[in-house]
Parts: C-alpha cells; sequence; structure tokens
C-alpha cells in the first residue's frame, strides 16, 4: 500500500487519480512501476496500466478494489474511487 499526498475527492477522473498516485508513488519508491503495480493487483501484463490510463481499457470492480487498496483509500475515499470508476462506464 501507497498513499498519496492528493486527495481522490481533487477528481473526477478515476484515470486522472491513478495517473497522480502513480506519479507520486513513482517520486517515493524507485521499485514502484508498471510491473510492481501489476504484480499487486494481479493482472498478467504491466501494460495494462497504460491501457487504463490512456482510456483504451477499462477497470473491473475486482481490479478497482486492488488499486483502491495498493493506493491506501478507506471509507468514504474509497467509496467515491470506486464509484467513479462505476460511472466512468456507465452508458
Amino acid at each position: 500500500m501507497i498513499g498519496i499526498m492528493a486527495s481522490v475527492f481533487d477528481h473526477f477522473d478515476y484515470r486522472a487519480f491513478l495517473r497522480d498516485w502513480y506519479q507520486e508513488a513513482k517520486a517515493a519508491s524507485r521499485s514502484v512501476s508498471y510491473r510492481w503495480i501489476a504484480a499487486r493487483i494481479g493482472y498478467a501484463s504491466p501494460g495494462f496500466f497504460t491501457q487504463i490510463l490512456q482510456g483504451k481499457a477499462n477497470l473491473s470492480l475486482n481490479i478497482a478494489e486492488g488499486f483502491a487498496d495498493l493506493a491506501g483509500l478507506k471509507g468514504r475515499e474509497r467509496e467515491y474511487f470506486l464509484t467513479l470508476v462505476v460511472w466512468s462506464q456507465a452508458k
């Protein structure tokens, strides 16, 4: 789990939040990489994170929960992040 200083509540797009979180996590720890994230979240391809950030792939709720755990989101922050994910995929 790597928490960030920026608040998830400052974002209306979960991809923007993940981008900010990644930049801060990478600055805090040299071990953070797309491969590191993939191993902790439970998806096979490190490139999947790039696809998410570019809007070429969506998150399943299960994977979104993994990101919430990794980012240290709890309570209302976690609920808000998961709502952003679901909302972004609504038709």
